[in-house]
C-alpha cells in the first residue's frame, strides 16, 4: 500500500516535470505551465459561484445515475431470468451502447431543455452498462442452489436475498465502477455543448471561447478530482463491506 502510494507520487512528479519543461516550448495559449493552471484553479475556488457550478454538475450526474439504475435494474433482472426477454432487449441495448455519445448529445439539443440534456446523456451512456452487468449476474446464479431452494420450499424473498443478490452483487459493483468512471466525463461534455448556464461544462465552454487554456485545464482537473474522490469513497465502502 505504502509502496503503491510512493509510486503514484513519483509518477505524478515526473508528469509535472515533463509538463513544466514542455510548456517552455509553447505559448501559454497552447500549453500553460502547471503553475499557471494552479493559479487559475485558486482563482476559480475564490469565485463565489465555484461550488455552485460543481454542485449543479454533481446534481445532474447524480440524478442521471439514479434514473439509470431505476430503469436498468428491472430490465437487467428480467433479461437474466428469461431468454426471450434477453433476445428482445439485447439489440436495443447494443444499439444505444454503439451510438456515439456525441450523437446523443446533438439529438438531445433538438429534443430537450438545455438543463435536462446532461441528465439524459448520462442515462443513455450508462444504462446499457448497468443492464448488461445485472443480466449477466442473474444468468450466473447457481441453478443447483435454485433447485435446492425449490426442494426446501424457500420463500421468494429468501431466494432473492440469499441466492440472487449475492450473485448479482459482484456485477453490480463492477457496473458502479464503470458508471462513476464515465459519468462526469459524459455530463461535462453535454454541458459544454448545451450551455445550461451553470456547471463545470459551462465554465469549460467559456474558457475555450475566451481562449483561457489554463482555466480550461483547471476545470478539467476539477472533474478528475471529483471522479477520484467518488471512486475513493466507493473503494472504502467495498473494504468496509468485505
Amino acid at each position: 500500500m505504502k509502496k503503491s502510494f510512493i509510486n503514484k507520487i513519483i509518477a505524478t512528479f515526473i508528469f509535472l516535470l515533463i509538463w513544466h519543461f514542455a510548456s517552455k516550448s509553447f505559448s501559454s495559449i497552447i500549453l500553460p505551465s502547471p503553475f499557471e493552471v494552479v493559479i487559475s484553479f485558486i482563482n476559480n475556488i475564490n469565485d463565489k459561484n465555484f461550488f455552485k457550478h460543481i454542485g449543479v454538475t454533481v446534481y445532474k450526474a447524480f440524478w442521471g445515475i439514479v434514473i439509470s439504475f431505476l430503469l436498468a435494474f428491472p430490465i437487467g433482472v428480467l433479461m437474466g431470468i428469461k431468454k426471450e426477454v434477453y433476445d428482445f432487449f439485447h439489440p436495443f441495448v447494443v444499439f444505444i451502447q454503439s451510438m456515439p455519445v456525441i450523437a446523443w448529445v446533438l439529438l438531445a439539443l433538438i429534443w430537450f431543455d438545455n438543463n435536462f440534456i446532461p441528465v439524459f446523456v448520462v442515462i443513455i451512456a450508462v444504462i446499457p452498462i448497468i443492464i448488461l452487468n445485472i443480466a449477466e449476474g442473474v444468468k450466473r446464479v447457481d441453478h443447483k442452489l435454485l433447485e435446492m431452494a425449490e426442494i426446501y420450499k424457500l420463500s421468494k424473498g429468501k431466494v432473492i436475498k440469499n441466492i440472487y443478490i449475492p450473485s448479482i452483487a459482484g456485477y453490480f459493483e463492477s457496473s458502479l465502477k464503470i458508471v462513476f468512471g464515465n459519468t462526469f466525463k459524459v455530463v461535462v461534455m453535454a454541458e459544454v455543448l448545451a450551455h445550461p448556464g451553470m456547471g463545470i461544462g459551462e465554465k469549460m465552454s467559456w474558457a475555450r471561447i475566451n481562449i483561457e487554456t489554463a482555466d480550461l485545464l483547471a476545470w478539467s482537473f476539477m472533474v478528475v478530482i471529483i471522479t477520484f474522490i467518488i471512486m475513493g469513497v466507493l473503494k472504502l465502502f467495498q473494504k468496509e463491506k468485505n
